[in-house]
């Protein structure tokens, strides 16, 4: 080979060609032809959100629910042969129209490879309406200095179908880690929507190199950031003192240290109230103050007292308060504040939180490093005062739990004895520059650790680049986030929480403005790669409102970062709590009438009828098994209804008849089917509108609709077929004498008025 990445060896008997598997000047042509059945077992199967993030996850990667089939390929013209071909993605980028795809190109031929690789990716950028984020993001990457894979663009058709442009990414592996590292022998981990909590070691999916040695690694990683509790001054079960207060008389002279609060209502740490479920395991009884609080105030004032034997020791530590808080506090160490959290800069006695806080996040300690307060400590007697706030007295709960600790938390050091930090900044440094929202410091999403041999040290890599070039999260949105610095990752929160770690972000992001971010080179690079893909896209591509977004990002990126880092990175404590799970996540929709007619499953939509079932029974939508039936497009099934007694106009929740159903994805034999049992050929919905109407209006203008129903309901639609048969089903329905929802209104206007 002439290169490692920058050919392809396709070998046939005693023939060679070679093509250009990584051009950044052209669009690779990929060809496939799969037998059709086994291209519909790959649209519609699907990895539900229960079987994704369930419960086992934590021990094992979850299993993957996509199968390989059979296929031929040919890259530019090239013929590869036979190799498996299957879906791709893990819940975002799922599609039945254009799914992502994995080439298995040993899957029929062991030995066949491709410059090294056995695997090619292609990603649908169902993301990324510019189709730019992976091809710009992870070119920056490498740029910069952080290992990442390559990417080219590739125009796929299968069954000479064109599903328009495709990120084809180079599949991480042993090519990759010689390239970025030097060697290819250490272990490789993937990350997905997982993160170094106690008890997960087992969610990291390995894909190259030794399990024990990794497995090791993993482990010591994860105590290292997960272990460090240090000397608590005031534990969750100290005791302490409670009022609360009817008027501002105290002012803020009951936070300081000599304050005689004798005479306050005597408890143990955990205040608040719960008038339902949810904090009531952490209210201590004591201090259970639903009587005093509840539709009456929104304040307390909380005391608690504590010892310091040897306050120069205790100075040589960190010093942490943490709190579980719904919704607000201010906190002071011997009358001086040393943190709050949604409260004004000032408090009064009836001062109300603001904003909320989330239930979820009240019940995780959150960590607060007040370090700079530690030569506020005295020998002897200590105390520290919280004022817990509501958002609201009328709410049906409030809570404040709090600890102070003195913890040895040079997490840097610890996190440097595993993890490449020099490597690591700089990764995270991208992140946060290029706006990954999907990836591992915002969401712990979409990325690999390498156990580099060389270094006997972790780095990181990223991955599913289509969430790049954005200032705000899809998944969550807090303003007071800081928007040059994600830090929802274990590793990247634990680092931010220290300034000396702040600063070394800043200095990296600098550096990376500095060298790397050319604004006039990447507005260029973004015109030219457009030029390049935009004859390829196909219908449902459409670019233009994403790239001046994208265009907008590069060009005030610099500016928003600066200001940001100009008087230092801001402070932001947010604890991230672990990946989401889901107990007993289902895997399968329950057997219901509505489900057999949906499938044209007609003996079990006869045993349901037996059952005792009713054949117009309404799901929570208000829609009868015969509009399942009719969404679907399922003939048999329709039929059964229509033989029992079904009724063909039905109507759901929102006026949509059968006909509609039915009329609105081009199923043209149902609608044939359903004129000819005599169904309302001009039936208006809620919105006036008649089966004519949803059928004759644009595709493009319903196109988005049509496709999130098609993945909701896991209907076996074909979109293009459904583009074809929409117009052939509003003839018929003009030639059965149809109408128009206006046409039908201007009528019975002029019925009313007596013109007719």
């Amino acid at each position: 080979m002439k290169s490692l990445f920058g050919l392809l060896l396709l070998v046939s008997g005693a023939e060679a060609a070679q093509v250009d598997l990584f051009p950044s000047d052209r669009v690779l042509d990929i060809r496939l032809e799969v037998a059709e059945e086994d291209w519909d077992t790959i649209r519609y199967q699907i990895r539900t959100i229960g079987a994704a993030l369930g419960e086992a996850r934590k021990s094992a990667p979850p299993p993957r629910p996509y199968s390989y089939v059979k296929a031929r390929a040919w890259i530019d013209g090239v013929s590869l042969g036979d190799v498996g071909i299957r879906k791709k993605g893990f819940i975002g980028s799922q599609s039945s129209t254009r799914p992502s795809l994995k080439l298995k190109l040993n899957y029929i031929d062991k030995d066949q490879s491709i410059a090294g690789l056995t695997t090619l990716t292609l990603n649908n950028n169902r993301q990324d309406r510019t189709q730019l984020s992976q091809f710009l993001g992870y070119r920056f990457f490498n740029a910069a200095g952080s290992p990442a894979p390559r990417c080219a663009y590739a125009k796929v058709t299968i069954n000479g179908e064109n599903l328009g442009v495709y990120s084809h990414v180079e599949t991480p592996g042993k090519p990759l880690l010689r390239r970025g590292f030097g060697d290819g022998t250490g272990t490789l981990y993937e990350g997905t929507v997982a993160d170094f909590f106690d008890g997960w070691e087992g969610s990291f999916d390995r894909k190259v190199g030794s399990k024990k040695r990794g497995r090791a690694h993993l482990r010591q990683l994860i105590q290292a950031l997960n272990t460090r509790q240090g000397v608590a001054l005031v534990d969750s079960k100290a005791t302490g003192r409670a009022s609360v207060p009817t008027d501002d008389t105290l002012a803020d002279q009951w936070t300081a240290l000599e304050f005689d609060d004798s005479t306050w209502k005597a408890g143990m740490n955990g205040a608040g109230y719960e008038t339902s479920s949810g904090y009531e395991e952490l209210i201590s009884e004591g201090f259970d103050l639903r009587k005093d609080l509840y539709n009456r105030s929104g304040s307390v004032y909380l005391r608690f007292p504590f010892e310091v034997t040897d306050p120069v020791a205790a100075a040589s530590q960190d010093l942490i308060l943490r709190v579980k808080y719904d919704d607000g506090f201010v906190a002071w160490l011997n009358g001086h504040r040393i943190a709050a959290r949604n409260a004004p800069s000032e408090v009064r006695w009836d001062t109300p939180a603001t904003p909320p806080h989330d239930d979820r996040d009240a019940m995780r300690f959150e960590s607060i490093n007040v370090s700079a307060f530690k030569g506020r400590l005295r020998r002897g007697k200590n105390v520290l005062a919280i004022q817990a706030l509501n958002a609201n007295p009328a709410s049906t709960d409030m809570l404040c739990v709090v600890e102070l600790r003195n913890v040895d938390t040079d997490y840097e050091r610890a996190i440097g004895e595993l993890v490449d930090l020099d490597a690591f900044y700089r990764f995270w440094a991208i992140e946060g520059l290029l706006g990954f929202w999907d990836g591992y410091a915002a969401n712990r999403n979409n990325y690999f650790v390498y156990l580099n041999p060389r270094t006997n040290k972790i780095h990181f890599l990223p991955w599913g680049a289509d969430a790049m070039f954005e200032k705000q999260s899809h998944l969550r949105r807090d303003p007071r986030e800081p928007l040059s610095a994600k830090s929802m990752g274990l590793i990247a929160h634990r680092l931010y929480q220290s300034e000396a770690s702040r600063k070394r972000y800043a200095k990296e992001m600098a550096k990376l403005l500095d060298a790397h971010w050319d604004e006039h080179d990447l507005l260029e690079e973004i015109r030219r790669v457009n030029t390049l893909v935009a004859p390829h896209l196909c219908q449902e591509q459409e670019t233009r409102r994403s790239l001046e977004q994208l265009e907008n990002f590069v060009r005030t990126r610099r500016s928003e970062v600066l200001a940001e880092m100009s008087g230092g990175l801001p402070v932001w404590t947010a604890t991230p709590r672990e990946p989401t799970t889901i107990p007993q996540a289902p895997t399968e929709e329950p057997d219901t009438i509505w489900l057999a007619a949906r499938r044209n499953d007609v003996p079990r939509l006869t045993q349901h009828v037996t059952d005792g079932t009713d054949i117009d029974a309404r799901d929570e939508s208000g829609a009868t098994a015969m509009s399942a039936a009719a969404l679907a497009g399922s003939l048999d099934a329709l039929e059964y209804l229509l033989k029992n007694g079904g009724d063909v106009n039905a109507t759901s929740r929102d006026h949509n008849t059968p006909l509609h159903s039915a009329a609105f994805l081009g199923h043209y034999k149902a609608v044939k089917l359903l004129l000819d049992k005599h169904a309302s050929i001009n039936a208006r919905n809620r919105n006036g509108e008649t089966p004519l109407d949803v059928s004759a209006s644009s595709f493009d203008s319903v196109f988005s609709l049509i496709a999130r129903m098609n993945e909701s309901l896991r209907l076996r639609l074909h979109l293009p077929q459904v583009r074809k048969q929409r117009p052939l089903v509003a003839a018929l329905l003009r030639e059965k004498g149809a109408k128009p929802g206006s046409e039908i209104l201007d009528i019975w206007l002029a019925a009313k008025s007596g013109n007719l």
